[in-house]
């Protein structure tokens, strides 16, 4: 996976505010600011010894992660659990749609992408 996108649903838009809110309190983010490449709002979300670039896009429809490590599910994990309505994650190839609120943990969302890449 190069990457992974997060969107509410069809004809719905992220509420910028509350996403920006989401990253201001996480201890995972930083390089909180202005994005770049179509973007409102980007930020790195490192764990461990990995990282990713999140970019919440100018139309607000969807937010890209990338790569498909720890940290960006853990990131969209972090994502779905500040935010008040389930949020779908969706890889590049549009191989799997997987509701977020209905995982409890990055281990149960990595099963449930291998379930459907199978």
């Amino acid at each position: 996976m190069s990457f992974l996108l997060l969107y509410v649903g069809e004809n719905h838009k992220f509420d910028s505010e509350k996403i920006k809110q989401i990253f201001q309190q996480s201890s995972n983010v930083r390089n909180l600011g202005e994005g770049t490449h179509g973007a409102l709002i980007q930020c790195e979300y490192a764990l461990d010894d990995d990282f990713t670039v999140i970019r919440l896009k100018d139309d607000l429809e969807t937010i890209v992660i990338e790569g498909g490590g720890k940290s960006s599910m853990q990131a969209a994990m972090d994502i779905q659990g500040g935010y008040n309505e389930p949020i779908h994650l969706i890889d590049e190839g549009y191989s799997f749609d997987i509701v977020l609120a209905d995982c409890d943990s990055v281990e149960e969302l990595i099963r449930h992408i291998e379930k459907a890449e199978v």
